[in-house]
């Protein structure tokens, strides 16, 4: 009797999952998961421990940090793998799936970044981006606005900024400058395109100027083709330069990288290799290197735009995507005898990529770095950041406004009189002030701003952005 209850016991548990053990039963299988995952394609995957040296039940997150190869103070350890629970479908959305690699994520959130600066007691913020078709472009925030509250709160730390951007739904803005006015914006779900602003400067030599803000190719190719659509208008005014400004781009795909990069080599290296891609099977053998190609001439169908000399506008969230190009088409233009000029700020540092990992499954997404970028004479090594040719910042001086408060102001996109690291990529095309002929005749933004505010001689002691770097991001894999 007693052994028949002591099955019953047991068989009971088996059917209704036993509440203490099931957890633990959960994280086994998600453990083993990933163990399997990591070992196949993580780049440091011979430094990972055996798996039987691990806590098969213990929580994922725990169990993931022990795999990475991380040394503190050692750039080119690991920085950047990250598992995350995604069964919360609010903060992870849907994504689809369309072209080899990628896929349009969408984004939630109010869909600007801000950047904070502080000189003694005076703090304040300014709109840097804003991005297409987000709730603050809806509710008329544009690039240039600046402020000083939130909700009412006075702004005195980066801190105390992305904790009221992240952790409200609904925020009110008190905007000071160039517009006083009070704006509302709530979160929504939106993507964005990552053309963000072209144009072109009819003054010889002809310039083009493109402000892109992230890798993404767009579902059915959209982001794609609406770049190659700016780079037509470029080969059809014949432009001999074109300033690709990257300042707020964070990362994002290899593949819309590789389309990038091929829209800007010079014409001989179409179809060559430009990348060497460093994998766990030729950790440290340069020689077993991957290797990756700039599509041919054909592929690119006349949107090259040729032999032209390439600036590029850097700050301190250029990262991943953004910072592959740079460092692999650097050696292209020094090959072909072609001017490559890096301006503004040293950038992130991040020469890693890796691979999304999902599962039918579990909840959980991983993403571990799985290979090493180098260019084509196989140097790597920009971990600490890629310096600039030109060094320059974006910022003016604090101005103070006639009723006592404080702003630093930016420039519009394209606006080459009050957009500071424009004005010196210009300086350096044109001559220093050569380009006067493409400003408007009547002066007024300058006047505006000459009676609304009295520019002070210090600049800011600590500036920071809430700009977001992402991962270089080489595929994404579900398994079922």
């Amino acid at each position: 009797m007693l052994r028949n209850l002591a099955i019953y016991i047991i068989a009971l548990c088996l059917l209704t999952a036993c509440p203490d053990t099931a957890p633990v039963r959960e994280n086994e299988m998600v453990n083993r998961w990933v163990y399997s995952i990591m070992e196949e394609n993580y780049l440091w995957s011979h430094e990972m421990p055996e798996e039987g040296e691990l806590e098969a039940d213990s929580h994922p997150e725990t169990y993931f940090g022990r795999l990475l190869y991380k040394i503190p103070g050692d750039l080119s350890s690991d920085r950047f793998s990250r598992i995350e629970y995604v069964g919360d479908a609010e903060n992870y959305p849907r994504r689809e799936e369309d072209t080899e690699y990628g896929f349009e994520a969408v984004t939630y959130n109010f869909g600007m970044e801000i950047g904070f600066g502080q000189s003694s007691s005076i703090y304040f913020c300014h709109v840097l981006m804003v991005a297409p078709n987000s709730p603050a472009k809806k509710a008329g925030v544009e690039r240039g606005y600046c402020f000083q509250k939130i909700n009412g709160q006075q702004i005195t730390s980066k801190t105390q900024l992305e904790a009221l951007l992240s952790g409200s739904t609904t925020i009110e803005i008190d905007f000071i400058y160039p517009v006083e006015k009070t704006v509302s914006i709530r979160k929504e779900y939106y993507s964005d395109s990552p053309v963000h602003f072209d144009s072109i400067y009819n003054l010889a030599p002809v310039t083009g100027y493109l402000v892109y803000t992230h890798f993404t190719d767009g579902n059915n190719n959209s982001y794609y083709n609406e770049l190659r659509n700016v780079f037509a208008k470029f080969v059809q005014a014949g432009v001999e330069n074109i300033i690709l400004d990257l300042r707020y781009n964070g990362g994002g795909e290899l593949t819309a990288a590789r389309r990038m990069a091929s829209l800007l080599a010079p014409p001989r290296y179409l179809g060559e290799i430009y990348l060497y891609k460093e994998r766990n099977s030729s950790y440290g053998d340069p020689g077993r290197f991957e290797s990756e190609t700039l599509y041919t001439s054909s592929q690119m169908n006349g949107y090259n735009c040729g032999d032209i000399s390439l600036y590029i506008i850097t700050g301190s969230t250029t990262a991943s995507a953004s910072e592959l190009v740079i460092h692999c088409l650097r050696p292209l233009y020094d090959g072909a005898g072609l001017k490559f000029v890096q301006v503004g700020a040293e950038t992130y540092g991040k020469n890693v990529g890796g691979t999304v990992y999902a599962s039918n499954r579990y909840e959980w997404e991983v993403s571990p770095i799985t290979l090493r970028v180098y260019d084509i004479n196989k140097v790597s090594g920009y971990e600490d950041g890629l310096r600039p040719d030109i060094s320059s910042v974006e910022r003016h001086n604090l101005l103070q406004l006639p009723s006592g408060e404080y702003v630093i102001p930016v420039g519009d996109w394209g606006d080459i009189q009050n957009e500071l690291m424009l004005q010196d990529v210009m300086n350096d095309i044109y001559g220093y002030g050569g380009w006067t002929a493409l400003l408007p005749t009547d002066g007024t933004r300058a006047a505006a701003r000459a009676r609304t505010a009295t520019a002070l001689t210090q600049a800011p002691e600590k500036e920071a952005s809430t700009v977001k770097v992402y991962p270089l991001i080489e595929s994404r894999v579900v398994i079922p």
